[in-house]
């Protein structure tokens, strides 16, 4: 069995040791040529998000068996053709038990809303420019102040903690029942009026796609603060970064834009978004760490590792 790995760098040594047990393990590939040009005689394709796996690529992949994606969104898959060609996916969508345990995302949110809430980088930025100036950077507080969150799963409840240990209320939305201690489950449209901090922990579905548009953002308390932390394509981008220009939303920190599938390593020069936080500091961007630590990918490599030796010896692989 042939397994490529595409992205093995800083990969976990105990999922290395487990896919050569299962297979010949080649790692990397060469970043100068096409993925689809790579993949003849690969039967099992381990990926991070580096890569989009579309068409083009299974076609030229005809031994193809297993994907393995440590992620929980999948929307770097062409899922209907796999499908279609019959080729497994193993993933972290649906691993609920497990997810609890893995807390990159949330701790990363929270980072973006004290950023956010606090200035920080505009402030770091002034004192490596020798400018030491505290009243330029007054932030608000975040005791007392309401945060609503869309989405309360994984990711969600475990922002929950992070709010009550700062004192803060908190609602949510999610059509789902939600029974957490201390918080009210509220209409959408509730939650965007009370709310101080709105963040987005929803998956990137077709239900999904462009659910916090121009309405949403009328809809917000003036001078909140919009977290995306989970799809670019929730978000009607154009509407949030009108709402950051007018003064609807005080700040914004997401860690997902549109059409980073495509950077490569590097933004283009004319994105909207970039070029708004050129010059303004209430937009902070992270180029999609939220689940990129140390611990959470380790762990989250092993578990699908182990998963899919657990396939191995449980299909005719």
């Amino acid at each position: 069995m042939n397994i490529l790995i595409t992205e093995p760098e800083h990969y976990s040594e105990k999922a290395l040791g487990l896919y050569r047990f299962a297979g010949t393990v080649k790692l990397g590939v060469d970043r100068d040529r096409s993925l689809k040009d790579q993949v003849e005689g690969v039967n099992v394709l381990v990926i991070r998000l580096r890569f989009r796996i579309d068409r083009e690529v299974l076609d030229a992949a005809t031994d193809l068996q297993v994907i393995v994606t440590p992620t929980t969104g999948l929307d770097h898959l062409d899922l209907k053709e796999l499908d279609q060609k019959g080729i497994r996916i193993l993933s972290l969508k649906g691993e609920t038990e497990f997810l609890r345990s893995i807390p990159a995302t949330a701790e990363l949110t929270w980072g973006l809303l004290l950023a956010v809430r606090r200035g920080i980088v505009p402030a770091a930025s002034s004192v490596t420019n020798r400018i030491w100036e505290r009243d330029l950077f007054r932030g608000r507080d975040l005791k007392g102040k309401v945060l609503g969150i869309v989405g309360c799963g994984r990711i969600g409840s475990i922002m929950v903690g992070y709010a009550k240990a700062f004192g803060m209320t908190v609602l949510v939305h999610d059509l789902q029942t939600i029974q957490i201690d201390g918080v009210d489950q509220v209409p959408l449209q509730e939650l965007y009026r009370r709310s101080d901090v709105v963040s987005i922990h929803l998956p990137l579905e077709e239900e999904t796609r462009g659910f916090v548009d121009r309405a949403a953002f009328t809809e917000m308390k003036d001078g909140a603060v919009f977290l995306n932390t989970a799809r670019s394509g929730i978000v009607d981008e154009n509407e949030m970064l009108e709402a950051l220009k007018s003064g609807k939303l005080a700040g914004v920190g997401v860690d997902v834009i549109s059409g980073e599938d495509a950077f490569a390593g590097k933004v283009p020069e004319k994105h909207p978004l970039l070029e708004y936080a050129d010059t303004a500091g209430n937009l902070v961007i992270t180029p999609h760490i939220g689940g990129a630590s140390w611990d959470s990918m380790h762990a989250t490599e092993d578990f699908c590792a182990e998963r899919f030796v657990d396939l191995c010896r449980d299909a005719d692989l």
